[in-house]
């Protein structure tokens, strides 16, 4: 092989651009760092992530009324860099209403499952994700349940009303 220098730089006869849509391989999810790992076939624009476009179910088909789904909300960032692994870093909101929905990153078994619309994410070249849809949901790989214990951070008493308000770090099972 010979080498090619910059005044003999040869222009390419055929260019192909990509225009073949990253897809989501697998995902984790661990409630006690309140993170969630996504994995792609290829490289993604991690400035591009909309985790509004992400919602966990607890089955791989579930209705829409049910009171265990989870869609992320806008404060849901990351910090990652471009790449085929994105940790997105899930907001108190978003953490404490995964805790909140009883069938969801919780008990045993498989119950952990991701939706994602092709909005969610683009790979470098501007292309949308491969969406997956309610009834083909992505099961977790990997589940790191809610081990932190809540703690009690302020009280309430009111002995007019015999009201006594209990506020804690994270959502609780009252």
């Amino acid at each position: 092989l010979t080498p090619i220098n910059q005044t003999r730089a040869q222009r390419a006869f055929i260019f192909v651009e990509d225009q073949i849509s990253p897809r989501l391989t697998g995902f984790t999810l661990n409630m006690d760092d309140h993170t969630m790992t996504l994995s792609f076939t290829e490289t993604v624009n991690a400035s591009s992530l909309d985790a509004t476009q992400i919602t966990l179910q607890p089955a791989q088909w579930t209705p829409s009324n049910s009171s265990d789904i989870v869609t992320l909300t806008s404060s849901s960032t990351t910090s990652s860099s471009d790449n085929n692994t994105i940790v997105i870093d899930l907001s108190v909101t978003d953490a404490n209403s995964i805790k909140r929905a009883t069938g969801l990153a919780a008990g045993l078994g498989p119950n952990t499952f991701l939706v994602a619309t092709a909005n969610s994410i683009l790979d470098m070249n501007g292309n949308n994700l491969d969406p997956i849809t309610n009834g083909n949901a992505l099961l977790a790989s990997a589940l790191e349940r809610d081990g932190v214990n809540p703690v009690l951070t302020s009280f309430t008493l009111n002995l007019t009303s015999a009201e006594l308000v209990l506020n804690f770090t994270e959502t609780i099972n009252a």
